[in-house]
């Protein structure tokens, strides 16, 4: 579904019909038109979660922008006095979309999309905690009868200051919920001495002259049953996540573990010996990124950790709560088919949104029209590189290199001889 910019002649029900086929995900956000000329004031519709009113949008025709930013705050106060737990207001004004947000006492002018996802991370963070639904829940999930093993990492994750509650959901603060899954996928894999890629000389090239790492969409994997892995969890949704997939899209690096200088993964990634493979060492996370092992599962059964996230997802807390993973929309693109499981992949993910101006188009022979990001801010730095056993003129290709990195790391050719390909 994309969602169009209203016309110049909006009104109400065009706003409101847009923004409930977007809403259809979310099972417990929707519109009430209640409020219409209530208590002297006409909404053109409220945005409840649960039974809680929590933003109000407007739609107003106004020849000038002149005071719009008076205009809005001075509406938002009058909805205020009817509902406290209003704290967000969205007007459309002559076809741009501004918002007010309490909390910050901001104004501003965003897209639908940048404003639906504004709001729906305003709801997240200022849900409940410490109430009886968490104490519940608590109890319940230390009372599991299974997985001691991640019962273990979940009990340390399992306070109340970790937890919130909004609506029928039970939540980890989101900065929680990445250690959480982080350490829950790092369980599965064994310790390993170096991360490592592959990749053709001349995208190394042109990395090390721009200094920005180039990842490309997730679309555009060689397995073409990403995200299918999780489908018979009926547990595991990511409807709670912020817009889902009509926002956000994946951008990922794939690296190997212990696959330093191994002949399979040249043929394979590194131009069949021609191209590069680079070392790197991990740095603190900045930005959208994620980064964590792959874990693999056999297609003809359940996979323990899969298992024990449905089953923490089913639990029912007070009359209909349940627990969710917020971020279960990342958290989808790091299981894998084991067909895949000789790769041993530790996977970059980056989140960006449709209509960033950061993504960009290119040709592929395999895919053909692919999107990329580049970014320099990576969680990783390079600590050497290795040349492809069939490196043209390696020792040119040396120097060059070094010159342009400034000798930052070690350059140095493959251990294998005699490979022709």
């Amino acid at each position: 579904m994309i969602m169009e910019r209203m016309p110049k002649n909006a009104n109400g029900k065009d706003l409101e019909n847009r923004i409930k086929d977007f809403f259809k995900t979310f099972s417990d956000i929707r519109l009430d038109n209640s409020y219409r000329n209530s208590r002297s004031l006409n909404p053109d519709f409220i945005v409840l979660y649960g039974e809680k009113p929590i933003a109000i949008i407007e739609v107003k025709a106004l020849k000038t922008r002149k005071n719009i930013q008076k205009t809005i705050k001075d509406c938002f106060n009058l909805y205020r006095t009817i509902n406290k737990s209003v704290y967000f207001l969205i007007v459309n004004v002559n076809n741009e979309y501004w918002y007010y947000d309490s909390i910050r006492e901001c104004f501003n002018s965003e897209d639908i999309y940048t404003l639906l996802d504004l709001l729906l991370n305003a709801i997240y963070t200022h849900a409940d905690n410490g109430d009886y639904l968490i104490k519940d829940f608590r109890m319940k999930a230390q009372n599991l009868q299974h997985y001691e093993k991640y019962k273990t990492l979940l009990h340390k994750y399992l306070k109340e200051d970790n937890l919130l509650t909004f609506g029928n959901r039970v939540f980890f603060h989101e900065e929680k919920e990445i250690s959480f899954m982080k350490e829950l996928l790092d369980s599965e894999i064994s310790k390993y001495k170096g991360l490592c890629k592959y990749t053709k000389a001349n995208s190394f090239y042109k990395t090390i002259k721009s200094c920005k790492f180039r990842l490309y969409d997730i679309a555009a994997m060689n397995d073409a049953l990403e995200t299918k892995v999780i489908e018979k969890y009926r547990h595991l949704k990511p409807e709670v996540s912020t817009m889902g997939s009509f926002v956000h899209q994946g951008f990922i690096m794939c690296f190997s573990q212990d696959s330093t200088d191994k002949l399979m993964n040249w043929k394979m990634y590194g131009d069949n010996g021609k191209g590069v493979c680079y070392v790197i060492k991990e740095k603190a996370n900045t930005g959208n990124f994620y980064f964590a092992p792959v874990v693999y599962v056999n297609k003809r059964t359940q996979h323990p950790i899969l298992l024990f996230l449905n089953e923490l997802s089913e639990l029912s807390i007070g009359s209909s709560q349940h627990f969710h993973l917020r971020l279960w929309h990342i958290w989808k693109y790091f299981f894998k088919y084991d067909y895949y499981e000789g790769e041993k992949e530790k996977r970059l993910l980056y989140i960006a949104k449709k209509g960033n101006q950061e993504i960009k188009e290119d040709w592929s022979e395999e895919y053909g029209i692919t999107h990329y990001i580049e970014k320099d801010n990576v969680p990783f730095k390079i600590k050497e590189v290795i040349l492809g056993p069939r490196c043209a003129n390696p020792v040119n290709v040396k120097e060059s290199f070094k010159l342009i990195t400034n000798n930052s790391y070690p350059i140095k050719p493959s251990v294998i001889v005699g490979y022709k390909g």
